[in-house]
């Protein structure tokens, strides 16, 4: 994969994370996926920033993974999910770290072949999108906060895969490629409580490719803004 910084944040507001960040600034932490340049002086790691005034505020996770893409965070932990590739398969994995601390506290391998791009959780469960093997093949991976299978759920075509997805409400919104159509749009699902899917509720704007997606509330109501290619 490139090595780049990936602007993939999640940010961590005061309700539940005031105490243990108590060592910074500010009440809210900004995580960035950092993939490197695979020299030991800027290895992959997961960045921290004050959201509002850009203030470095340390990593953690070198030497932990490959090229780290997505992040959630539930609880203390933050979960990070990271591509890796043997010969020309790629596999991937979700790390897991303390976010105030950096302490590593465990790792959940994929069955794979595939590329897990970003993870978000509902439920109590983590929702992970899967690229696929590179040529689509994608899923949606519902797993415990431990790792235990709950679900995978296949795309509407074999030729899907997901760059990534966000959740409103009790609605999960992938942002597709499809390899075969050079399309895919914003897939919409609907969830169980647990997280897993229940349901497809269509696609919108199928002749773009997504590359990212992302959520906000704005007077009460939800919005979800998706980046394309066409």
């Amino acid at each position: 994969m490139n090595s780049f910084k990936k602007i993939v944040t999640t940010s961590l507001f005061a309700a539940f994370a005031s105490a243990a960040l108590a060592q910074y600034s500010s009440p809210e932490l900004m995580l960035v996926t950092d993939a490197g340049n695979g020299s030991s002086l800027h290895p992959a790691q997961v960045e921290r920033y004050d959201p509002y005034t850009g203030a470095y505020l340390g990593a953690f996770g070198a030497g932990y993974m490959t090229d780290p893409y997505g992040a959630t965070v539930m609880g203390s932990d933050a979960y990070v999910t990271d591509l890796f590739s043997v010969g020309s398969t790629f596999y991937s994995r979700i790390v897991k770290f303390n976010f105030s601390t950096g302490a590593y506290d465990g790792t959940i391998f994929n069955s794979g072949p595939d590329q897990l791009t970003q993870v978000t959780s509902y439920g109590g469960n983590l929702v992970a999108s899967d690229l696929g093997s590179g040529t689509g093949n994608g899923r949606i991976w519902t797993l415990s906060p431990t790792g235990q299978f709950i679900q995978a759920t296949s795309l509407p075509t074999a030729s899907d895969g997901l760059w990534g997805g966000a959740i409103v409400g009790s609605q999960y919104w992938g942002a597709d490629e499809n390899v075969s159509t050079l399309g895919g749009g914003l897939l919409r699902y609907n969830l169980n409580a647990d997280g897993s899917v229940a349901s497809f509720g269509g696609a919108i704007d199928p002749s773009l490719i997504f590359t990212s997606i992302t959520t906000s509330q704005v007077n009460g109501s939800n919005f979800v803004y998706g980046s394309a290619v066409d």
